[in-house]
């Protein structure tokens, strides 16, 4: 986009090639969590697992945001694996329903857990 050249005397300048380099966006079209449906126990943990892919082929390196909203609040996020997996854990201190979402971009997954008093 340019050049900058700066210095304080003619002979004392130097400068930088200017430019910008803009890499490939990675393509999503699914965000699926799993399990889709869970119950648990409260005070217990929960593990949800997005898998990110692109037609049938994982996507790698792409960061997942994971919200929880209902009985219990979370957030968190995760960057998918070579097999297009990411995974966040949480626990639920308050019994009733969560919905979980995994989201790239404008691509959203949802799952749902169900917490009960032991």
């Amino acid at each position: 986009l340019g050049a900058g050249v700066y210095g304080w005397k003619a002979n004392e300048s130097y400068g930088y090639p200017a430019g910008m380099n803009l890499s490939s966006v990675a393509t999503v079209d699914t965000v699926a969590l799993t399990p889709p449906t869970a119950s648990r126990t409260t005070g217990s943990s929960h593990t949800v697992v997005a898998t990110v892919t692109a037609g049938v082929t994982p996507v790698a390196g792409v960061r997942v945001d994971f919200t929880v909203t209902g009985a219990n609040s979370a957030v968190g996020f995760a960057f998918t694996d070579a097999f297009g997996q990411a995974s966040v854990i949480y626990t639920g201190s308050t019994g009733g329903t969560d919905t979980i979402t995994g989201t790239v971009g404008t691509v959203i997954g949802t799952a749902t857990v169900t917490w009960a008093a032991p």
